[in-house]
């Protein structure tokens, strides 16, 4: 499960992963706040430890989830966003005996600006 620092960012995952036409998209989306305890233990994996190619390398990039998720060692992981690279996102590994500590605090329907949408 991907989480976002913030709702600005997780906008810009899910706009820059559109694969529709913005026509056919809903009117709204749903945005959903989640907080973690701050006693909770968090992997994060800075751009410092990432392959030079890191935004553009999925394979290597998925390998080091893959790996994160096979330790089992925390509940959420910190990368990175490769659209805002200067923002985190987190993996959420909804097996471990910590991600029940998560909880959801909201949950919102929001329209999206259709500025956004258009072509410039």
């Amino acid at each position: 499960m991907y989480l976002a620092e913030h709702p600005a960012v997780a906008l810009i995952e899910v706009l820059v992963n559109l694969r529709a036409d913005p026509e056919l998209l809903p009117e709204t989306y749903q945005l959903i706040k989640v907080e973690a305890p701050k006693s909770l233990a968090i992997t994060e994996l800075s751009s410092d430890a990432l392959p030079e190619n890191w935004r553009e390398n999925r394979v290597a990039t998925q390998a080091l989830g893959d790996a994160w998720l096979k330790a089992g060692k925390t509940a959420l992981l910190a990368v990175p966003s490769v659209p805002s690279p200067e923002s985190l996102n987190y993996l959420l590994n909804p097996l471990h005996r910590d991600a029940p500590r998560l909880a959801v605090a909201w949950c919102k329907r929001l329209e999206y600006d259709q500025r956004l949408f258009q072509l410039r």
